[in-house]
């Protein structure tokens, strides 16, 4: 469960495209993905799918309107407080890739 209340953005990953197409690309992909982020809230982390389009990027502040029973996100649920610019975090991505 998601509870109502601010949270900051500590990490996201676009999951509609495989890792390696992510690292070739030139561009962030912040439209049409679905993302996996991570949020925390007086130091407890939370795993939430964002189901459309982003505009917010790390170490963002999102308030999240109500509780929620899952952790799927769609745009009228949030309201961004401090936007950062997105980026696809390449490092992770490579990380990711090269570990068995």
């Amino acid at each position: 469960m998601i509870g109502r209340g601010e949270y900051v953005v500590k990490g996201i990953l676009p999951i509609s495209k495989s890792l390696a197409s992510q690292k070739s690309l030139n561009k962030d992909p912040k439209e049409g993905d679905i993302h996996k982020c991570v949020l925390e809230k007086n130091g407890d982390k939370f795993v939430v799918y964002f189901l459309d389009d982003i505009s917010f990027g790390k170490d963002s502040t999102i308030l999240i309107s109500k509780d929620k029973s899952t952790n799927l996100l769609y745009k009228d649920e949030y309201k961004i407080v401090k936007k950062k610019e997105y980026k696809i975090n390449k490092k992770l991505i490579e990380r990711l890739i090269s570990e068995p």
